[in-house]
């Protein structure tokens, strides 16, 4: 039985699924075995995985696309390894990747480890994304979430563990990973790591950009999940964005129900209030608040001393 399971759901990824694969053959730790999910694809990825004759990669096949929780947790019924190791199909490891995190894993009194990520933009563009050398408490993602962690993607985690807190929520079909971390980081914790161990692939079709509408509800809907989970500012930040996301697009009343939510949930900043008015005004009032704003943070930030951050997206 094999120690370590790198789970990878696949969805219509025919053009990259062959990249992930290799960069799990190619490790320099081989206690592991590879369970790739295929999510109801309708392109070549079939035939690709066709074409690997290796005990250590198990397929397995859904009848119908239920979405990248869905994908994970069938890839945990099958999966048998002590730890599990995400990796999605369009990203990749790098070879010593496994044989560092389960090194790192082992090392302390935390049940998982995740890794910094080197962001590959479909330009050439690259941008680390660090994660912090350091242990990752249940207080540390109630007050940042996945500011601290950046997402499943690398991350290794014990499967008892991961078995606790409920695997993935199958009714989110954006945000799994958040939740999933958020419910993970009570069973124990985790520990970050500043070693570039997996590398991400960013702005490709079919990301969740591609469905802005249905990401949007999804958000709400997570942040109503998880509404004990996350510090009252740091869930007001998500209302706030998906204020201006909706305003952007044009739905006023979308923007003025978010930032009434972000107003009831932290009513100490001034923006919120600032952009509800001018959102109850209308689309144009809203635009010339926006570039009010931003020209005001340009002119401040000018100001300050510039030094350049790696990022965590929430």
């Amino acid at each position: 039985m094999a120690r370590v399971s790198v789970i990878t759901p696949s969805y219509n990824d025919a053009q990259s699924v062959s990249r992930a694969i290799n960069s799990v053959l190619g490790q320099t730790y081989d206690d592991y075995e590879h369970v790739v999910v295929d999510d109801a694809s309708t392109d070549d990825t079939s035939r690709i995985l066709d074409q690997y004759d290796d005990p250590r990669i198990k397929r397995v096949k859904r009848e119908t696309n239920g979405g990248l929780a869905a994908a994970r947790n069938d890839g945990l019924r099958v999966a048998k390894g002590e730890y599990v190791v995400f990796l999605d199909a369009d990203d990749e490891l790098l070879p010593h990747t496994i044989e560092t995190l389960i090194e790192l894993v082992e090392a302390g009194d935390w049940i998982a480890v995740c890794p910094s990520q080197l962001w590959i933009w479909k330009d050439g563009t690259t941008e680390v994304d660090p994660a912090p050398p350091r242990k990752i408490t249940t207080e540390d993602m109630r007050t940042d979430g996945m500011h601290v962690v950046g997402g499943v993607g690398g991350m290794m985690v014990e499967s008892r563990a991961l078995e606790a807190a409920g695997w993935f929520d199958e009714r989110l079909r954006y945000l799994e990973d958040y939740d999933v971390c958020l419910r993970l980081v009570e069973e124990g914790a985790l520990y970050g790591t500043d070693e570039i161990l997996y590398l991400y692939h960013r702005g490709y079709e079919g990301q969740l950009t591609t469905h802005k509408d249905e990401y949007l509800s999804q958000r709400r809907k997570f942040l109503k999940k998880n509404r004990e989970r996350l510090s009252k500012r740091h869930r007001s930040k998500h209302y706030y964005r998906i204020a201006h996301s909706h305003a952007e697009a044009g739905n006023m009343d979308g923007a003025a129900r978010n930032l009434v939510d972000a107003i009831a949930a932290h009513p100490f900043r001034l923006p919120y209030y600032y952009y509800l008015v001018a959102v109850l005004f209308g689309e144009w009032t809203y635009d010339a608040a926006s570039k009010l704003h931003e020209e005001t943070r340009r002119r401040v930030g000018s100001t300050l001393p510039q030094t350049r951050l790696g990022k965590r997206e929430s």
